[in-house]
């Protein structure tokens, strides 16, 4: 089977299908599917196919804050709370308080007022 080199894998189609996965040095994993049922098996550090788009928007913002403020209130349409990367005009990366009070919202704090720009991922 391609993607399992170090792995012993016996399958047994009696009555359903029994199927026991053996790592090395590990324990074995037996599956044992009867019926009409649909069996998919995971195995942790091989990856299969993608699977689909998960909930919530997509996509990234960016908010540019022309006028020097201490917060930053930043509306946005991701509809999620996302990752926030703070710099000032000249792109030098900048420490911040970040909060997300929900998944349109996100609330940068400065000590100094600041100008500049916050990418939300």
């Amino acid at each position: 089977m391609t993607g399992l080199p170090d792995y012993e894998l016996t399958v047994e189609p009696v009555g359903g299908i029994d199927i026991t996965l053996t790592p090395p040095g590990g324990h074995q994993l037996v599956i044992e599917q009867t019926g009409d049922v649909e069996l998919t098996i995971a195995v942790p550090g091989i990856q299969g196919p993608p699977g689909p788009p998960g909930p919530g928007g997509g996509g990234f913002h960016t908010h540019t804050q022309t006028t020097a403020a201490r917060v930053w209130t930043i509306v946005h349409a991701l509809g999620r709370r996302p990752g926030v990367a703070v710099e000032d005009e000249d792109g030098n990366e900048l420490d911040a308080g970040v909060s997300c009070p929900n998944n349109h919202t996100v609330i940068v704090t400065f000590g100094p007022a600041t100008a500049g720009r916050a990418h939300l991922s």
